[in-house]
């Protein structure tokens, strides 16, 4: 299919943008977003765009499919991260073609945004730079666990039994593998889904698995296996989650040669830093072109945050602080 798409080059005034100013190409997170990244009143591409100007940098930020003014058919809004790496290379064609070859390329990628700006620069060695604000350094499985694990503490209350109940999150998460590759059919997903409830029933203790379905039902108002067998078959229907959870990024960051800023912030909690730290310890830290960077206070979307929890985004005044700001800057000019 064809997609229009539609955004923003922003460059810096007068005498300071010549032929050869380098561009900046934005990459947002995960879900449709906007060409500013809107998110709970707040505009941080736009934010970064206007920095990045001040510096005599441009600009090109884009509506992601389906957002803005980007209008596309119903099918092409079920994509994976896969679609968004091919988005992001048409956007660098664009300049190439239309603005001008002479331009060095950077790229900022956001959460998924860092995962895709990590392929896209291992696919074209002529990207000058790389900043990953927010990157996750591990498997969506792994993130999807942990994004989880918060809530399961809330439900559950005992760190046994969300140990318990994760050991069941585990096994349905496995049926992905086959599903992505072909040895299992869509229609299929029910049965395995009710196969490993069942395995597991059988494999915990019947105290185990009467106090975990009665604290979930507690809260969730139906019956623990109908809950169950409708969140994963959500969540194992949905392509963009499957991509997600059987995507291991270090492989992208490992073959990467350009130079490249990791911003993590210590109040992330979409990527934290204690699952990305010692990824980056064990594979990356001897690469040279890579810096690891945490920041102090700063949440998954660079605003200086008490909790860092997103219910807070909205909060604060602040849509990407100076510090976030200052050390992207720097990264881009400095030779």
């Amino acid at each position: 299919g064809f997609i229009r798409f539609f955004g923003t080059y922003s460059f810096p005034k007068g005498d300071a943008y010549t032929p050869t100013t380098p561009v900046v190409i934005l990459i947002s997170g995960s879900g449709s977003q906007d060409r500013d990244e809107t998110i709970m009143g707040h505009k941080p591409f736009l934010i970064i765009s206007d920095y990045l100007n001040r510096q005599k940098l441009a600009v090109l930020r884009v509506d992601d499919r389906g957002a803005g003014e980007t209008k596309t058919k119903p099918s092409e809004l079920t994509y994976t991260t896969a679609d968004r790496v091919t988005d992001v290379q048409s956007y660098i064609q664009f300049v190439r073609d239309s603005i001008g070859d002479k331009h060095p390329i950077y790229l900022l990628g956001h959460s998924e945004g860092a995962r895709i700006a990590a392929e896209v620069a291992v696919l074209d060695s002529q990207i000058s730079k790389v900043i990953a604000l927010g990157p996750a350094l591990v498997s969506g499985a792994i993130i999807n666990k942990y994004q989880n694990t918060h809530g399961l503490n809330e439900i559950l209350k005992d760190a046994e039994y969300v140990h318990t109940y994760l050991t069941l999150h585990d096994s349905i998460i496995g049926i992905s593998t086959q599903l992505i590759t072909g040895k299992l059919k869509h229609s299929q997903i029910d049965s395995c889904i009710v196969y490993e409830l069942n395995k597991w029933n059988k494999r915990i203790s019947q105290k185990h698995s009467k106090k975990i379905k009665k604290r979930f039902e507690k809260i969730i108002k139906t019956d623990f296996e109908t809950y169950i067998l409708n969140q994963y078959h959500q969540l194992l229907s949905n392509e963009w989650m499957l991509f997600f959870i059987q995507d291991d990024p270090i492989k992208w960051w490992n073959q990467m040669e350009q130079p490249c800023l990791l911003i993590n912030g210590d109040l992330d909690r979409q990527t934290p830093v204690l699952l990305n730290q010692p990824i980056y310890n064990t594979q990356l830290s001897n690469k040279k072109n890579i810096t690891f960077t945490i920041l102090k206070g700063i949440n998954h979307i660079g605003q200086k945050a008490k909790s860092g929890h997103p219910a807070e985004y909205s909060e604060i005044t602040t849509t990407v602080d100076s510090s976030v700001l200052e050390l992207i800057g720097e990264f881009y000019l400095k030779n």
